[in-house]
């Protein structure tokens, strides 16, 4: 059986990182990666994202951002973090802006970092636009790339135990 998700829960705070994040430099895409815990509530499956960790090691260029592997100590540090609220807190996914004005859909490099980096059934990638304040998340099925932004909701869940 494939497992797949039937809710998003986005913490505001992890989001208005990526968002804030996203805002630093309009002229680049900047990227990052988040930080969620998984549940199962009555056989359905529950995807929270806790956190957005900006990547600092990055070459990154107009339509195109690339993290290197040293960015992973803070997605580690983050984990560790929120390890003493969550329950298994993981790396569910990354962020990144498209800053010119282009779609929130994914582009063809965007596509192959999904299905190359990302591409665990839990996954998920969040487009945001800085400028409009647009943004859609997606995730790798078996029938391709799907956005999935009909499943999210927005919480606060800083001073939640979940």
């Amino acid at each position: 059986m494939i497992q797949e998700l039937h809710q998003v829960y986005i913490d505001v705070n992890a989001f208005g990182k990526i968002m804030n994040h996203a805002k630093t430099d309009l002229s680049k895409e900047v990227g990052g990666f988040l930080i969620g815990c998984l549940y199962n509530i009555l056989g359905k499956i529950t995807l929270y994202i806790l956190d957005a960790v900006p990547a600092k090691s990055v070459t990154a260029s107009f339509g195109k951002v690339k993290m290197h592997p040293e960015s992973s100590i803070e997605v580690i540090n983050s984990i560790r973090k929120h390890s003493n609220k969550f329950k298994n807190p993981i790396c569910v996914g990354w962020y990144h802006s498209h800053p010119f004005g282009f779609k929130v859909s994914p582009s063809g490099t965007d596509e192959d970092t999904m299905k190359t980096f990302f591409n665990k059934w839990y996954q998920v990638s969040i487009i945001v636009d800085p400028k409009s304040g647009d943004w859609n998340i997606y995730q790798v099925t078996s029938s391709g790339i799907k956005s999935i932004k009909s499943l999210c909701y927005f919480v606060i869940l800083e001073n939640s135990r979940v």
